[in-house]
């Protein structure tokens, strides 16, 4: 009988072990956060289509064909997403900051770009509309992607934001 009370007593105590969660099960799903230049990378397609639907919206007459300022675009998103990739140390923000330092990919697509739309007969402030809305795409569709990359990406918001104003900066004459 006690043989039989302790087998019983096995039995349920392995059920109630069984169905009580662990304390792992209990903590929330871990999620792969999506970093910024990740999403630029493999969203690339969906930013410029949908900067485009904004490009349309400026009174220049497009001089460029479609693709090409496409294309163009890409190209701009693929050196911010290799700018934000890139290790930066504290001196290097620093010069960021004071305007100096070499220039590099950013600096020289957004300055291609600026020829471009100079000579397509955009004024100064439209490419500056443009620049402003490639950012607020890609941000846009990034935290509606992944919310909470999104909310962790601080770091990366600001490496995008200094990246755009360098290609900003590219659009007023020194």
């Amino acid at each position: 009988m006690l043989r039989l009370r302790r087998s019983a007593i096995k039995i349920l105590a392995r059920s109630i072990y069984l169905k009580t969660p662990s304390r792992y099960s209990i903590l929330p799903e871990a999620r792969r956060v999506v970093r910024l230049s990740e999403f630029i990378r493999t969203d690339t397609e969906r930013i410029v289509r949908e900067w485009e639907e904004f490009a349309k919206t400026l009174p220049a007459e497009p001089d460029l064909p479609r693709w090409f300022l496409r294309v163009h675009i890409a190209t701009i998103l693929q050196s911010i997403a290799e700018d934000i990739e890139r290790p930066e140390l504290g001196f290097e923000q620093q010069a960021k900051g004071n305007e100096e330092g070499t220039p590099g990919p950013i600096e020289h697509v957004a300055a291609a770009h600026v020829d471009l739309r100079i000579e397509s007969g955009f004024d100064l402030v439209q490419i500056m509309a443009e620049y402003r809305a490639l950012r607020a795409c890609v941000l846009r569709l990034w935290r509606a992607k992944d919310p909470h990359g999104f909310a962790q990406g601080a770091e990366e918001i600001t490496r995008l934001s200094e990246a755009v104003d360098r290609a900003v900066a590219e659009t007023v004459p020194a």
